[in-house]
C-alpha cells in the first residue's frame, strides 16, 4: 500500500452479513512510508546496510530521482560511502546531497561524467575533520539528474548509479 487506504471486509452466513472497514494510513518522507520526491517521475529507494553494503545498484532514469538510505549504528569512527556511474563513457551528470531529509537538495554539490565519487565521514557525538554523522541517525543520500539529455539519448543505463558501497565502523 503506497497511499492512504480503507479495507472493507463483509462476512456474512444464514444470519445475515456484517462489514467493517478499517483506514491504512501511510507516511511519506522520513516517516517510514514510501519516498517520492516532488517533481521527479520515480524515486528509487536503497537501503545500504549498516556497517558494510558492497556492490548496491540504485537505478535512475532520466527524470528520476534517488535516495540511499543508511541509518549509523553506535561505534564510533571513521566510514566512507562510494557510489560510481556504471558506464564509465557516461556523460550524464548527477547532483547530490547528505542530508537527514530524503529528496532534501539544498546545498548540492555536482558530479560530473563517469567515475565515481567518496564521501568520507566520521560518526561521532563530536565534530572532527570530516562530516559528522551522529551515532543511530539515519540519513540520505539524495541524488538526481543534471543533465538529462544524455542521460536520455546516449546511454540510459548511466543514468543510475551501481555499484553503491558503504564502509561504517563497527
Amino acid at each position: 500500500v503506497s497511499a492512504t487506504t480503507t479495507f472493507t471486509a463483509t462476512a456474512s452466513n444464514g444470519g445475515g452479513s456484517v462489514s467493517k472497514s478499517a483506514t491504512v494510513t501511510v507516511a511519506t518522507g522520513g516517516g517510514g512510508g514510501p519516498i517520492a520526491c516532488s517533481g521527479f517521475l520515480t524515486t528509487n529507494v536503497f537501503t545500504a546496510t549498516w556497517p558494510f553494503t558492497n556492490g548496491g545498484t540504485l537505478p535512475m532514469g532520466p527524470t528520476d530521482a534517488g535516495v540511499v538510505k543508511f541509518t549509523t549504528g553506535s561505534v564510533t569512527g571513521n566510514g566512507q560511502i562510494s557510489m560510481s556511474s556504471p558506464q564509465q563513457t557516461a556523460s550524464t551528470t548527477h547532483d547530490y546531497t547528505l542530508s537527514t531529509q530524503p529528496c532534501d537538495f539544498v546545498g548540492i554539490k555536482q558530479w560530473l561524467r563517469a567515475g565515481a565519487i567518496t564521501m568520507r565521514f566520521s560518526v561521532s557525538n563530536t565534530p572532527g575533520s570530516y562530516p559528522n554523522l551522529l551515532p543511530n541517525t539515519t540519513y540520505y543520500i539524495n541524488v538526481r539528474q543534471n543533465d538529462t539529455t544524455d542521460c536520455a539519448t546516449k546511454i540510459p543505463s548511466a543514468c543510475g548509479l551501481d555499484p553503491v558501497n558503504l564502509t561504517g565502523p563497527q
